[in-house]
């Protein structure tokens, strides 16, 4: 896994913690001897970081704590036609200390399958989704 995009100027903007495609999505690579080579491939699913441990652990064929967020992904490696996350709620609350930088906005995100849209907030309050 690699880290997030940072924006550099796409849209006017630059920085990773704003809602469009080049600053969050992140390829993720994942290899298991293990499975046949019919089961390679790409997958289109949507993974997120909190993923990876429960992932890892299964792997490892050790036991997921049921309090650990995230889920594992084997299931999408051995079939892609495994149903897998249709969505999931970003926020960030990006404050910079008193002098340094310009401030950013509150944000909230409900990403889908088909949309991405970016909510702003203008309060601490935040926006509705």
């Amino acid at each position: 896994m690699s880290d997030n995009g940072s924006l550099d100027g796409a849209h006017a903007l630059e920085g990773k913690w704003l809602m469009y495609e080049e600053s969050i999505r992140v390829p993720l690579i994942i290899r298991d001897p293990r499975l046949p080579a019919s089961t390679r491939g790409r997958r289109q699913h949507m993974a997120l970081n909190i993923d990876l441990a429960p992932t890892i652990l299964a792997m490892a064929g050790v036991p997921v704590p049921a309090g650990m967020q995230g889920v594992n992904l084997q299931p999408l490696l051995r079939d892609a036609a495994t149903k897998g996350r249709e969505d999931w709620y970003y926020e960030h609350v990006y404050t910079p200390e008193p002098g340094g930088g310009r401030s950013q906005e509150r944000r909230r995100a409900h990403r889908t399958l088909e949309i991405h849209p970016l909510h702003r907030a203008s309060s601490a309050c935040g926006a509705t989704l």
